[in-house]
Protein backbone atom coordinates (compact mmCIF):
# COMPACT_ATOMS: atom_id res chain seq x y z
CA UNK A 1 0.00 0.00 0.00
CA UNK A 2 0.97 3.93 -0.17
CA UNK A 3 0.29 6.13 2.83
CA UNK A 4 0.92 9.67 3.57
CA UNK A 5 1.91 10.61 7.01
CA UNK A 6 1.46 14.12 8.01
CA UNK A 7 3.21 16.55 11.06
CA UNK A 8 4.67 19.50 11.64
CA UNK A 9 7.22 18.56 13.54
CA UNK A 10 10.93 19.34 13.17
CA UNK A 11 12.17 16.43 15.07
CA UNK A 12 15.17 18.28 16.44
CA UNK A 13 13.80 17.57 20.08
CA UNK A 14 13.80 14.04 21.97
CA UNK A 15 10.51 13.38 22.57
CA UNK A 16 8.39 10.43 23.23
CA UNK A 17 5.91 11.47 20.48
CA UNK A 18 8.64 11.23 18.29
CA UNK A 19 8.83 7.44 19.27
CA UNK A 20 5.62 6.76 17.97
CA UNK A 21 6.39 8.29 14.27
CA UNK A 22 9.51 7.00 13.90
CA UNK A 23 8.16 3.59 15.08
CA UNK A 24 4.97 3.45 12.86
CA UNK A 25 6.67 5.14 9.63
CA UNK A 26 10.03 3.14 9.73
CA UNK A 27 7.91 -0.28 10.14
CA UNK A 28 5.08 0.38 7.18
CA UNK A 29 8.75 1.07 5.27
CA UNK A 30 10.32 -1.94 6.45
CA UNK A 31 7.78 -4.52 5.13
CA UNK A 32 7.74 -2.91 1.73
CA UNK A 33 5.38 -0.40 1.73
CA UNK A 34 5.39 3.09 0.30
CA UNK A 35 5.58 5.50 2.30
CA UNK A 36 5.77 9.53 2.03
CA UNK A 37 5.90 12.08 5.29
CA UNK A 38 5.13 15.55 5.16
CA UNK A 39 6.87 17.53 7.95
CA UNK A 40 9.68 19.71 8.97
CA UNK A 41 11.88 17.25 9.41
CA UNK A 42 15.45 17.99 7.87
CA UNK A 43 17.23 15.28 9.32
CA UNK A 44 16.44 11.79 7.95
CA UNK A 45 18.99 9.88 9.82
CA UNK A 46 16.68 7.72 12.26
CA UNK A 47 14.12 7.31 9.67
CA UNK A 48 13.88 3.96 7.39
CA UNK A 49 15.80 4.78 4.30
CA UNK A 50 12.83 3.98 1.87
CA UNK A 51 10.63 6.60 2.88
CA UNK A 52 10.01 9.78 0.95
CA UNK A 53 10.59 13.14 2.46
CA UNK A 54 8.34 16.16 1.44
CA UNK A 55 9.44 19.26 3.57
CA UNK A 56 6.92 21.49 4.83
CA UNK A 57 9.40 24.50 5.52
CA UNK A 58 7.27 26.34 8.07
CA UNK A 59 8.19 26.57 12.02
CA UNK A 60 4.60 27.41 13.52
CA UNK A 61 4.58 28.75 16.83
CA UNK A 62 0.48 29.15 17.13
CA UNK A 63 -0.97 26.16 18.30
CA UNK A 64 -3.22 27.58 21.09
CA UNK A 65 -4.34 30.21 18.93
CA UNK A 66 -5.53 27.96 15.85
CA UNK A 67 -7.30 25.02 18.05
CA UNK A 68 -9.25 27.54 20.33
CA UNK A 69 -10.30 29.44 17.31
CA UNK A 70 -11.19 26.38 15.83
CA UNK A 71 -13.64 25.45 18.40
CA UNK A 72 -15.22 28.37 18.03
CA UNK A 73 -15.33 29.39 14.72
CA UNK A 74 -16.61 28.15 11.08
CA UNK A 75 -12.80 26.63 9.43
CA UNK A 76 -12.88 28.68 6.36
CA UNK A 77 -12.35 31.16 8.72
CA UNK A 78 -9.58 29.46 10.59
CA UNK A 79 -8.43 28.76 7.46
CA UNK A 80 -7.55 31.85 5.97
CA UNK A 81 -6.21 33.49 9.63
CA UNK A 82 -3.36 31.33 9.02
CA UNK A 83 -3.23 31.66 5.16
CA UNK A 84 0.92 31.46 5.20
CA UNK A 85 1.08 28.32 7.07
CA UNK A 86 -1.63 26.68 4.73
CA UNK A 87 0.20 28.15 1.14
CA UNK A 88 2.83 26.09 2.41
CA UNK A 89 1.17 22.82 3.37
CA UNK A 90 -1.10 22.79 -0.02
CA UNK A 91 2.88 23.52 -1.94
CA UNK A 92 3.65 20.14 0.21
CA UNK A 93 0.51 18.69 -0.40
CA UNK A 94 1.26 19.28 -4.53
CA UNK A 95 4.59 18.06 -4.59
CA UNK A 96 3.63 15.12 -2.48
CA UNK A 97 1.57 14.12 -5.19
CA UNK A 98 -1.23 13.23 -2.90
CA UNK A 99 -4.40 13.37 -4.60
CA UNK A 100 -7.63 11.40 -3.58
CA UNK A 101 -5.58 9.36 -1.19
CA UNK A 102 -6.00 10.04 2.46
CA UNK A 103 -3.21 11.13 4.55
CA UNK A 104 -3.06 9.90 7.95
CA UNK A 105 -2.33 13.47 10.93
CA UNK A 106 -0.02 12.38 13.73
CA UNK A 107 -0.19 14.88 16.40
CA UNK A 108 -3.34 16.57 18.38
CA UNK A 109 -2.06 19.91 16.37
CA UNK A 110 -1.47 17.93 13.61
CA UNK A 111 -5.02 16.36 13.69
CA UNK A 112 -7.07 20.10 13.73
CA UNK A 113 -4.86 20.93 10.72
CA UNK A 114 -6.23 17.68 8.98
CA UNK A 115 -9.79 18.63 9.78
CA UNK A 116 -8.94 22.65 7.92
CA UNK A 117 -7.37 20.84 4.95
CA UNK A 118 -10.03 18.52 4.46
CA UNK A 119 -12.92 21.02 4.91
CA UNK A 120 -11.63 23.56 2.33
CA UNK A 121 -11.30 20.72 0.35
CA UNK A 122 -7.49 20.45 0.08
CA UNK A 123 -7.59 16.93 0.60
CA UNK A 124 -10.53 14.53 0.04
CA UNK A 125 -9.77 12.42 3.65
CA UNK A 126 -7.96 11.89 6.86
CA UNK A 127 -7.06 9.41 9.33
CA UNK A 128 -5.91 11.28 12.72
CA UNK A 129 -3.54 9.28 14.98
CA UNK A 130 -4.97 10.19 18.70
CA UNK A 131 -2.71 11.25 21.17
CA UNK A 132 -4.47 11.35 24.10
CA UNK A 133 -7.36 13.07 25.52
CA UNK A 134 -7.72 16.54 26.17
CA UNK A 135 -10.90 16.80 27.49
CA UNK A 136 -9.93 14.22 30.24
CA UNK A 137 -7.46 15.93 30.83
CA UNK A 138 -9.27 19.33 31.81
CA UNK A 139 -11.97 17.64 33.66
CA UNK A 140 -9.35 16.46 36.13
CA UNK A 141 -7.79 19.99 36.01
CA UNK A 142 -10.93 21.19 36.93
CA UNK A 143 -11.63 18.40 39.87
CA UNK A 144 -8.22 19.43 41.87
CA UNK A 145 -8.39 23.27 41.21
CA UNK A 146 -7.73 25.04 44.61
CA UNK A 147 -9.42 28.18 43.25
CA UNK A 148 -12.89 28.94 42.11
CA UNK A 149 -10.96 31.06 39.21
CA UNK A 150 -8.91 28.12 38.28
CA UNK A 151 -11.98 26.13 38.02
CA UNK A 152 -13.95 28.33 35.45
CA UNK A 153 -10.71 28.62 33.46
CA UNK A 154 -10.64 24.60 33.53
CA UNK A 155 -14.56 24.47 32.80
CA UNK A 156 -14.01 27.15 29.73
CA UNK A 157 -10.79 24.96 28.81
CA UNK A 158 -13.28 21.60 28.47
CA UNK A 159 -15.77 23.25 26.46
CA UNK A 160 -13.25 24.24 24.04
CA UNK A 161 -11.84 21.00 23.53
CA UNK A 162 -14.93 19.21 23.79
CA UNK A 163 -16.28 21.29 20.42
CA UNK A 164 -12.45 21.05 19.10
CA UNK A 165 -12.51 17.36 19.59
CA UNK A 166 -15.80 16.90 18.57
CA UNK A 167 -15.47 18.42 14.79
CA UNK A 168 -12.20 16.86 14.27
CA UNK A 169 -12.99 13.50 15.32
CA UNK A 170 -16.20 13.45 13.64
CA UNK A 171 -14.95 14.10 10.71
CA UNK A 172 -12.13 12.19 10.07
CA UNK A 173 -12.33 8.99 8.01
CA UNK A 174 -10.93 7.03 10.53
CA UNK A 175 -9.27 6.53 13.16
CA UNK A 176 -5.70 5.54 15.19
CA UNK A 177 -6.49 4.93 19.32
CA UNK A 178 -3.52 4.20 21.78
CA UNK A 179 -6.08 1.44 23.18
CA UNK A 180 -9.62 -0.84 23.60
CA UNK A 181 -10.44 1.89 26.34
CA UNK A 182 -9.56 4.47 24.67
CA UNK A 183 -11.40 3.94 21.01
CA UNK A 184 -14.59 3.12 23.95
CA UNK A 185 -14.07 6.92 25.12
CA UNK A 186 -14.00 8.25 22.21
CA UNK A 187 -17.17 6.45 20.24
CA UNK A 188 -19.00 6.59 23.15
CA UNK A 189 -18.09 10.56 23.38
CA UNK A 190 -18.79 11.31 19.98
CA UNK A 191 -20.40 8.24 18.40
CA UNK A 192 -17.59 7.55 16.17
CA UNK A 193 -18.51 3.58 15.83
CA UNK A 194 -19.19 3.42 12.15
CA UNK A 195 -16.00 4.91 11.17
CA UNK A 196 -12.68 2.99 10.11
CA UNK A 197 -10.74 2.32 13.64
CA UNK A 198 -7.53 0.91 14.28
CA UNK A 199 -6.00 0.41 17.89
CA UNK A 200 -1.95 0.71 18.22
CA UNK A 201 -0.81 1.67 22.09
CA UNK A 202 2.55 3.87 22.41
CA UNK A 203 5.39 0.82 21.67
CA UNK A 204 8.70 0.47 21.47
CA UNK A 205 10.45 0.58 18.26
CA UNK A 206 13.03 -1.75 16.81
CA UNK A 207 15.33 0.31 17.18
CA UNK A 208 14.80 0.41 21.14
CA UNK A 209 14.96 -3.05 21.36
CA UNK A 210 18.91 -3.02 20.15
CA UNK A 211 19.70 -0.89 22.36
CA UNK A 212 22.97 -2.13 25.28
CA UNK A 213 23.97 -0.53 27.97
CA UNK A 214 27.78 1.75 28.16
CA UNK A 215 30.04 0.06 30.29
CA UNK A 216 32.05 2.81 30.46
CA UNK A 217 29.00 5.21 31.25
CA UNK A 218 27.62 2.25 33.37
CA UNK A 219 30.76 2.29 35.68
CA UNK A 220 30.57 6.02 35.83
CA UNK A 221 27.09 6.39 37.07
CA UNK A 222 27.87 3.35 39.79
CA UNK A 223 30.74 5.77 41.08
CA UNK A 224 29.34 8.73 41.02
CA UNK A 225 26.11 7.66 42.96
CA UNK A 226 27.73 5.53 45.24
CA UNK A 227 25.81 2.18 44.21
CA UNK A 228 27.19 -0.55 46.00
CA UNK A 229 26.84 -4.35 44.72
CA UNK A 230 24.16 -4.99 47.51
CA UNK A 231 22.09 -1.86 46.87
CA UNK A 232 18.56 -2.44 46.13
CA UNK A 233 17.99 0.09 43.21
CA UNK A 234 14.58 1.62 42.19
CA UNK A 235 14.41 3.53 39.62
CA UNK A 236 11.73 6.19 38.01
CA UNK A 237 12.19 7.62 34.49
CA UNK A 238 9.47 10.32 33.01
CA UNK A 239 8.37 13.53 33.30
CA UNK A 240 7.19 15.27 36.98
CA UNK A 241 3.56 15.92 36.81
CA UNK A 242 0.62 15.87 39.68
CA UNK A 243 -0.46 12.59 37.82
CA UNK A 244 3.00 10.98 37.99
CA UNK A 245 2.98 9.41 41.48
CA UNK A 246 6.61 10.57 42.31
CA UNK A 247 5.44 11.46 45.21
CA UNK A 248 4.26 8.70 45.80
CA UNK A 249 7.00 6.51 44.79
CA UNK A 250 9.23 8.54 47.00
CA UNK A 251 7.25 7.51 50.05
CA UNK A 252 6.84 3.80 49.33
CA UNK A 253 10.47 4.11 49.08
CA UNK A 254 10.94 5.49 52.24
CA UNK A 255 9.19 2.79 53.98
CA UNK A 256 11.31 0.15 52.38
CA UNK A 257 14.52 1.92 53.38
CA UNK A 258 13.40 2.38 57.04
CA UNK A 259 13.87 -1.53 57.19
CA UNK A 260 16.91 -2.35 54.18
CA UNK A 261 19.22 0.28 54.47
CA UNK A 262 21.21 -0.99 51.45
CA UNK A 263 18.64 0.38 48.92
CA UNK A 264 18.65 3.24 46.56
CA UNK A 265 16.10 5.32 44.72
CA UNK A 266 17.42 7.67 41.20
CA UNK A 267 14.61 9.45 40.05
CA UNK A 268 15.60 10.38 36.42
CA UNK A 269 13.54 14.02 33.97
CA UNK A 270 11.82 17.04 34.72
CA UNK A 271 8.38 18.76 34.81
CA UNK A 272 6.67 21.22 36.97
CA UNK A 273 6.46 19.13 39.50
CA UNK A 274 9.98 18.29 40.37
CA UNK A 275 10.58 21.15 42.85
CA UNK A 276 7.41 19.43 44.98
CA UNK A 277 9.23 15.97 44.75
CA UNK A 278 12.52 17.37 45.55
CA UNK A 279 12.05 19.19 48.73
CA UNK A 280 9.60 15.87 49.68
CA UNK A 281 13.03 13.47 49.58
CA UNK A 282 14.50 16.45 51.60
CA UNK A 283 12.54 15.77 54.68
CA UNK A 284 12.57 12.62 54.92
CA UNK A 285 15.19 10.29 56.65
CA UNK A 286 15.60 8.39 53.05
CA UNK A 287 17.19 11.82 51.88
CA UNK A 288 20.53 11.08 51.25
CA UNK A 289 19.53 7.44 49.66
CA UNK A 290 17.37 9.20 46.57
CA UNK A 291 19.33 10.66 43.59
CA UNK A 292 17.66 13.31 41.14
CA UNK A 293 18.99 13.28 38.15
CA UNK A 294 18.15 15.63 34.60
CA UNK A 295 17.02 14.74 31.62
CA UNK A 296 19.21 11.98 29.48
CA UNK A 297 19.27 11.37 26.22
CA UNK A 298 16.89 8.54 25.02
CA UNK A 299 20.07 6.60 23.59
CA UNK A 300 21.39 6.31 27.46
CA UNK A 301 18.19 4.96 28.97
CA UNK A 302 19.58 1.37 29.32
CA UNK A 303 22.48 2.11 30.21
CA UNK A 304 20.54 3.79 33.34
CA UNK A 305 17.90 1.10 33.49
CA UNK A 306 21.17 -1.33 34.38
CA UNK A 307 21.30 0.52 37.55
CA UNK A 308 18.14 -0.91 39.01
CA UNK A 309 16.76 -4.21 40.15
CA UNK A 310 13.48 -2.65 39.58
CA UNK A 311 11.62 -0.01 37.39
CA UNK A 312 8.50 1.51 38.77
CA UNK A 313 6.49 3.47 36.56
CA UNK A 314 4.10 5.23 39.52
CA UNK A 315 0.94 6.77 38.07
CA UNK A 316 -1.91 8.00 40.33
CA UNK A 317 -5.26 6.96 39.97
CA UNK A 318 -6.14 9.25 37.16
CA UNK A 319 -8.71 8.71 34.16
CA UNK A 320 -6.46 9.41 31.53
CA UNK A 321 -3.98 6.36 32.13
CA UNK A 322 -6.85 3.99 32.79
CA UNK A 323 -7.00 4.92 28.74
CA UNK A 324 -3.48 5.17 27.93
CA UNK A 325 -0.54 3.02 28.02
CA UNK A 326 2.36 5.32 28.67
CA UNK A 327 5.46 4.78 26.39
CA UNK A 328 7.67 5.07 29.74
CA UNK A 329 5.93 1.78 30.44
CA UNK A 330 7.24 -0.18 27.09
CA UNK A 331 10.63 1.11 27.39
CA UNK A 332 10.59 -0.45 30.93
CA UNK A 333 9.32 -4.08 29.69
CA UNK A 334 12.90 -4.31 27.53
CA UNK A 335 15.11 -3.35 29.96
CA UNK A 336 15.33 -6.63 31.64
CA UNK A 337 14.61 -5.35 34.59
CA UNK A 338 11.56 -6.42 37.03
CA UNK A 339 8.95 -3.95 36.42
CA UNK A 340 6.06 -2.00 38.62
CA UNK A 341 3.33 -0.46 37.13
CA UNK A 342 -0.38 1.19 37.97
CA UNK A 343 -3.73 -1.53 37.58
CA UNK A 344 -5.12 0.56 34.88
CA UNK A 345 -7.15 -0.74 32.44
CA UNK A 346 -4.99 -0.01 29.33
CA UNK A 347 -2.27 -1.68 31.09
CA UNK A 348 -4.68 -4.83 31.71
CA UNK A 349 -5.06 -5.00 27.98
CA UNK A 350 -1.39 -5.78 27.27
CA UNK A 351 -0.56 -7.29 30.44
CA UNK A 352 -2.88 -10.12 31.79
CA UNK A 353 -2.74 -11.75 34.55
CA UNK A 354 0.56 -9.69 35.60
CA UNK A 355 2.43 -11.64 32.70
CA UNK A 356 4.79 -9.00 31.85
CA UNK A 357 4.91 -7.04 34.99
CA UNK A 358 3.71 -6.62 38.71
CA UNK A 359 1.19 -3.94 39.15
CA UNK A 360 0.14 -2.12 42.31
CA UNK A 361 -3.20 -0.18 42.88
CA UNK A 362 -3.22 3.71 41.75
CA UNK A 363 -2.54 6.41 44.58
CA UNK A 364 -2.16 3.87 47.05
CA UNK A 365 1.55 4.27 49.12
CA UNK A 366 1.47 1.16 51.10
CA UNK A 367 0.33 -1.11 48.53
CA UNK A 368 3.35 0.09 45.88
CA UNK A 369 5.68 -0.39 49.36
CA UNK A 370 4.16 -3.79 49.72
CA UNK A 371 5.38 -4.34 45.74
CA UNK A 372 9.04 -3.08 46.33
CA UNK A 373 9.45 -5.55 49.55
CA UNK A 374 7.68 -8.58 47.75
CA UNK A 375 10.20 -7.71 44.56
CA UNK A 376 13.49 -7.07 47.01
CA UNK A 377 12.49 -10.15 48.95
CA UNK A 378 11.48 -12.17 46.02
CA UNK A 379 14.09 -10.86 43.45
CA UNK A 380 15.52 -14.20 42.21
CA UNK A 381 12.65 -16.07 41.79
CA UNK A 382 10.81 -13.05 39.96
CA UNK A 383 13.98 -12.71 37.47
CA UNK A 384 13.53 -15.66 36.57
CA UNK A 385 9.64 -15.36 36.10
CA UNK A 386 10.04 -12.47 33.86
CA UNK A 387 12.96 -13.34 32.18
CA UNK A 388 11.36 -13.49 28.78
CA UNK A 389 9.18 -10.29 28.67
CA UNK A 390 11.49 -8.39 26.52
CA UNK A 391 11.30 -11.76 23.87
CA UNK A 392 7.69 -11.16 23.79
CA UNK A 393 7.59 -7.60 23.34
CA UNK A 394 9.57 -8.35 20.74
CA UNK A 395 7.57 -10.38 19.27
CA UNK A 396 4.24 -8.95 19.87
CA UNK A 397 4.90 -5.16 21.09
CA UNK A 398 6.21 -3.19 18.37
CA UNK A 399 5.29 -1.20 15.81
CA UNK A 400 6.04 -4.07 13.55
CA UNK A 401 3.28 -6.23 14.68
CA UNK A 402 1.06 -3.63 15.11
CA UNK A 403 0.73 -2.08 11.52
CA UNK A 404 0.45 -5.27 9.88
CA UNK A 405 -3.40 -4.34 10.45
CA UNK A 406 -3.12 -0.50 9.68
CA UNK A 407 -4.86 -1.24 6.21
CA UNK A 408 -6.97 1.84 5.11
CA UNK A 409 -10.31 1.02 3.41
CA UNK A 410 -10.22 3.01 0.51
CA UNK A 411 -13.58 2.59 -0.97
CA UNK A 412 -15.35 3.67 2.45
CA UNK A 413 -13.63 7.21 2.57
Amino acid sequence: MKYYFFTLRDFKKEVGENVRMYGMLNSLAAQGHEVVFLSNAENYQLFHPAIQHVRIGYDFKEKRKMQGLLALLPASVVYQQFRPLFGKIEAAIERAGVGSRPVCFFDYLDNTIGYLLKSSGVIEAYINDIHGISTIEQSYQQSIASSSYQRWVHRWKYFLVNNLDRKVFTGAAGLIYGSNSMKRYYEQLYRLEGKQSFVIPYLVSEEALKRQPNAALQRELKARLGLAEQDFVVLFIGTYKQTGGMDDLIKAFDLLHRDAAASKLIMIGEGPYKDYCVELAQQLPAANAIHFIKNIPYAEMATYQSLAQVIVCPDKENPFSQHVVHVKYFDALISGRLVINGAFDSVKEINKNEELSLTFKPSDVADLHAKLVYCRDHYEELCRKYAGVKEYVAQHLTYNAYVKDLRFNYSAL
